[in-house]
């Protein structure tokens, strides 16, 4: 316990090094608060300076083609679009399944797009947020979600679509199987809404269970 709190004071001190030791062991320390302080490697920055550049807003980009038809392929979906960030991928996502005004999202209270995010999907999207707890096993309780659907009508908002997050920034990282996630679809289908998966980690999910990213994701309309 005192080497992890020692490891724990050294990253809040220098929170932008990616490899770091404690002063009481010569052990390393590898800090996982996030993706964003990983820094690449020389062969990756190499790989960067050499990949060959266009203008994508004309489709002549052949690195950013590369990665959406990749990535298309990778999550069987029919296209892939590139994002600067997680956050715009979520964004958009959401806005091409909630069209217009008074449009309404069932996710979970815990969720990333509800704790963070800016509160985008209201102050730029026009979307409403119906929140519902997560289980402890980070995923909605479907007949919640049942619950919590509203139909076109004049007095609420509109339910157009379903979020999942996997895996789960706030519950630990939890990462939720294709069993799940094809169950939350099968409800989604019923109502007549798509499902869509904020997949900022999915990968790791998809490792953890063993499952390819084109199975995690089958029953889902998108992913970001």
């Amino acid at each position: 316990p005192s080497l992890a709190m020692n490891a724990l004071r050294v990253i809040r001190a220098q929170p932008m090094r990616r490899l770091l030791t404690t002063s009481s062991s010569s052990a390393a320390v590898i800090d996982f608060r996030s993706d964003t302080v990983t820094l690449p490697s020389a062969a990756m920055l190499e790989r960067m300076t050499l990949s060959p550049l266009g203008d994508d807003v004309m489709g002549a980009d052949p690195t950013v083609s590369l990665l959406e038809t990749t990535l298309a392929s990778t999550f069987g979906k029919a296209a892939g679009l590139f994002f600067p960030s997680g956050t715009m991928s979520n964004l958009c996502g959401i806005m091409s399944h909630c069209h217009g005004r008074g449009s309404e999202v069932i996710l979970g209270s815990n969720s990333h797009l509800c704790i963070y995010e800016h509160g985008n999907l209201s102050t730029l999207g026009s979307i409403h947020s119906r929140q519902i707890q997560e289980n402890a096993d980070a995923t909605l309780p479907l007949d919640e979600v049942k619950k919590a659907f509203r139909e076109d009508d004049p007095h609420y908002p509109r339910t157009d679509l379903v979020c999942i997050e996997n895996t789960h920034n706030v519950l630990g990282g939890r990462a939720i199987p294709k069993s799940y996630v094809d169950d939350a679809a099968d409800v989604c289908s019923e109502l007549g809404v798509p499902l869509h998966i904020d997949g900022a980690r999915i990968m790791n999910s998809c490792v953890a269970h063993g499952t390819p990213p084109s199975a995690m994701a089958e029953k889902a309309a998108s992913v970001s």
